[in-house]
């Protein structure tokens, strides 16, 4: 059965009737002969309970369907700590891997003076206090990172603990600017040196890349900041000629989009959310009347209709349009909760993961335009005037059909009634794993708790 034909089915058929508080509001029914009467009707007052819940994990680097585009990777380094009251203690720490992609011919009896790894700042992609100083240090790693493998943000690449180079400062995220790393002198002449005598360095651009796995940036708990460096980040190799000692030779390794991933953590004792734990959720009422999303660490907001099976008492409705508005709140405590540009819905399962079918992850779809309909492609709602609005007519059909069922046949034109979680656009999930990428979005948003999440509806009863 096609989509358009289940939504009309759904509509002329579901015997249930929107219960509610008070009287919806009646629409042009004095335009109407008394003999031919239709209802029409308006009503935002059904039941609705929001929770926060924590997603199993979230991905932080795969290739997903386009390899050849390095799309499932992160855009930005990630390195640092802070603390925040509702999140937790946040860490982040960037595994990358830098590269080689011209030929490069040293010359005759080349000899390494320095190497500096430059980070470019993202302007203003920050989060965290960064009026305190802080420090990173650089490693080499131990590991090789796999282009054709996921990783998630809960997992660390092995590096050497030998710190190549560190750096105290103070950072300065507001403008473009770069913070420069330079190697200890012993390390970076031994290494500079190892780099310069590779045989195939001249004619092959890959052989750099075979010699050195990539680097670690980490930081110790100095600092209360997180900061994000750009894609444009290079390692610096500064050498000489001996023929030619006065003349400063230089070539660029380059930070590549693939394959690298960012490490994100959160020690949440102590915080608003301490208690939160995987696939379990935590109701507004215990969190100050608030849910919270944070895309990057896996914390998404539960969103329930709890009395969406008391429908059906009066006679037929058919649904002519049904929005879902939730409001984002600004008086968290958090200094970290810009709210993300854009969210999607995807649909729960009783145990607070993401519903799956045999295509993939369901999610609430579009209903016009590209993907109307497709529940393997979200509904993206964009943040406009401190609310997000969905537009969900044809799935409230189906919850209506489905009202007091936990689990329905995939082809039945039906929805199970366990709920929806809402979380940022960037992270499409998976049975409860994000399949998408957190492209270093730490920050998170305040959602208003059950009394501002709105279900506006407008029905006709039939």
């Amino acid at each position: 059965m096609s989509w358009s034909a289940k939504r009309l089915w759904v509509a002329l058929s579901s015997a249930l009737l929107l219960f509610a508080c008070e009287d919806p509001d009646e629409i042009g029914l004095s335009l109407q002969n008394q003999s031919n009467r239709v209802g029409f009707f308006f009503t935002d007052t059904l039941s609705i309970r929001t929770s926060t819940v924590l997603l199993d994990s979230v991905i932080s680097a795969s290739l997903g369907t386009n390899p050849a585009s390095n799309n499932g990777y992160p855009r930005v380094l990630l390195v640092g700590n802070y603390r925040d009251p509702v999140f937790g203690a946040i860490s982040a720490k960037s595994f990358f891997t830098v590269g080689q992609f011209t030929n490069f011919n040293p010359g005759e009896n080349p000899e390494a003076d320095s190497l500096v790894l430059l980070l470019s700042y993202i302007p203003n992609y920050h989060y965290g206090d960064t009026t305190q100083a802080q420090t990173l240090a650089v490693h080499r790693l131990a590991d090789t990172l796999d282009l054709n493998r996921t990783y998630y943000t809960f997992e660390e690449a092995g590096y050497d603990n030998r710190v190549l180079g560190s750096k105290q400062f103070l950072p300065t995220p507001r403008k473009r600017d770069t913070l420069r790393i330079a190697f200890d002198p012993s390390v970076a002449k031994q290494l500079g040196n190892e780099i310069l005598n590779l045989p195939t360095l001249s004619n092959e651009a890959g052989a750099f890349r075979k010699f050195f796995r990539g680097l670690a940036l980490t930081t110790n708990q100095s600092g209360n900041a997180v900061l994000g460096f750009s894609l444009g980040s290079t390692l610096r190799l500064y050498y000489h000629n001996r023929a030619t000692p006065g003349e400063q030779l230089a070539y660029n390794f380059e930070v590549t989009a693939a394959p690298l991933f960012n490490q994100v953590k959160a020690d949440r004792r102590g915080s608003l959310l301490g208690v939160l734990t995987p696939n379990t959720s935590l109701p507004s009422d215990q969190t100050s009347g608030q849910a919270f999303i944070q895309s990057a660490l896996g914390v998404a907001t539960k969103i329930e209709f709890p009395t969406l099976g008391e429908f059906g008492r009066a006679g037929r409705v058919g649904i002519n349009r049904a929005e879902l508005v939730v409001e984002t709140q600004s008086n968290s405590g958090s200094q970290n909760l810009a709210p993300p540009f854009q969210v999607y819905l995807a649909e729960s399962t009783t145990t607070n993961r993401v519903a799956t079918d045999a295509s993939g992850p369901v999610y609430v779809p579009a209903e016009e335009g590209a993907g109307a309909f497709n529940s393997q492609i979200p509904q993206i709602a964009s943040f406009s005037s401190g609310v997000y609005t969905f537009n969900f007519t044809s799935y409230f059909q189906a919850l209506l059909a489905g009202a007091g069922s936990t689990e329905l046949n995939p082809g039945s034109g039906k929805k199970p009634n366990n709920g929806l979680l809402l979380t940022s656009a960037t992270n499409p999930v998976s049975g409860g794993v994000m399949i998408s990428y957190d492209n270093g979005l730490i920050t998170g948003a305040a959602l208003a708790g059950n009394g501002n999440v709105k279900l506006k509806l407008y029905y006709t009863a039939l």
